[in-house]
């Protein structure tokens, strides 16, 4: 089942944890992460993609974002976990699977990591404010 990112108008929850980049060099390998996020990707094939030796691409990944690329790729795949959370009924089991989370476990420990939280919770404490705000 593919599905789509979350358009500009909808609601968010919190802010998102992947940094704006300052510079857009990368900004077609990072489109592609964002396009790629339930494959499962390396530093050294996200460098073989931007044509750049590893070394080069992390320094340069890191200037235009302000963190190394898997951080950056972690972050987006957490703040897609969250919109799939938010904005759709995907079953908890497959949001793993399509962001590159891996198994619910894995996605659990994420959560809990970046947010203090489980997906499930995560997902009933946004659909209960957001119900909140529609009174």
């Amino acid at each position: 089942m593919a599905v789509g990112r979350v358009g500009v108008g909808q609601a968010q929850f919190i802010e998102q944890f992947r940094p704006e980049a300052s510079g857009d060099e990368l900004a077609p390998l990072r489109e592609w992460m964002l396009d790629n996020l339930a494959k499962p990707l390396t530093v050294d094939g996200l460098a073989e993609r931007a044509h750049m030796s590893r070394r080069t691409l992390i320094r340069r990944f890191r200037e235009e974002t302000g963190t190394p690329p898997m951080t950056w790729l972690t972050d987006a795949r957490i703040d897609r976990a969250r919109e799939l959370l938010e904005a759709t009924t995907v079953p908890i089991e497959q949001i793993g699977r399509l962001t590159g989370l891996g198994a619910p476990a894995s996605l659990r420990a994420a959560f809990h990591r970046h947010l203090g939280t489980s997906p499930q919770e995560y997902r009933v404490l946004f659909r209960h404010k957001d119900e909140m705000a529609d009174a």
